[in-house]
C-alpha cells in the first residue's frame, strides 16, 4: 500500500510540473507570441528582458549583466541567441504558455524544468 501512496504522489509531482490547460494556453506561432508576449517585459528569478516587435531583446540577467540577442520563432518555439560581454551564445529553443501576465518557461524544446515568470 506504501508504493501506492509513493507512486500516486510522484505522479502529482510530474503532473503539477505541467501548465493545467485551463489556467495556461501555450504559444504556437510566431503570430500568437507577438500578440501575447513581444513588446513587453518578461521577469523572471531577478531577470527582466524586454521583448521586441523587431525579433530582439535586451535587458540584464539575475547577477546585473547586461544582456541581448535576437529571437526567431520555428515549429512550436520560441528559440534565441544571447549576446553577453560580446560573446553569442549557441541558439536555446523553448516551450512557451501563457497566462495574462504569467508565463512559464519549458528549456530544450519542452523538456527542461519549466520555470514561472511574469509579464509586464
Amino acid at each position: 500500500m506504501r508504493s501506492a501512496s509513493l507512486v500516486a504522489v510522484a505522479i502529482a509531482v510530474a503532473v503539477s510540473a505541467t501548465p493545467a490547460p485551463g489556467e495556461f494556453r501555450q504559444v504556437r506561432s510566431e503570430r500568437d507570441y507577438m500578440e501575447r508576449v513581444a513588446g513587453r517585459t518578461v521577469v523572471t528569478a531577478g531577470a527582466a528582458l524586454r521583448i521586441g516587435r523587431d525579433w530582439t531583446f535586451a535587458g540584464t540577467l539575475a547577477d546585473g549583466t547586461p544582456v541581448t540577442g535576437a529571437w526567431t520563432w520555428s515549429g512550436p518555439w520560441y528559440c534565441f541567441n544571447l549576446v553577453k560581454d560580446g560573446d553569442r551564445s549557441r541558439t536555446f529553443c523553448h516551450e512557451i504558455w501563457v497566462d495574462g501576465s504569467r508565463m512559464i518557461v519549458v528549456p530544450e524544446r519542452g523538456r527542461g524544468t519549466p520555470e514561472r515568470a511574469t509579464l509586464r
